[in-house]
């Protein structure tokens, strides 16, 4: 999944991975220049739960945007993070970060 987001992405978006010891983790950042645009979870669930380091990542970061990637869930808002399948996150939503 990572690897299709980066060949997907457009110029001066870059990709990081976020991990701190007090335990935020963050599967993928999409990062312009200093600021993040969006932190991003990946689950193999199509039901997936919010975990709390995602959440202290949010805290940390303060993207501009969230989501929580799956493999064929529906798109829905979840709070502040938007839940979403792979194709239409590549296809509709990256285009527009």
């Amino acid at each position: 999944m990572i690897e299709q987001v980066y060949q997907l992405k457009r110029q001066g978006l870059e990709l990081f991975f976020y991990r701190t010891q007090a335990g935020a983790e963050c599967d993928l950042v999409l990062v312009e220049g200093l600021k993040p645009i969006a932190c991003v979870e990946i689950k193999l669930s199509n039901s997936p739960t919010v975990s709390k380091g995602f959440l202290n990542c949010i805290e940390d970061l303060e993207p501009t945007k969230s989501f929580i990637i799956t493999p064929k869930s529906e798109t829905y808002q979840s709070k502040t993070i938007e839940v979403t399948n792979l194709s239409h996150f590549l296809n509709s939503i990256l285009p527009t970060l």
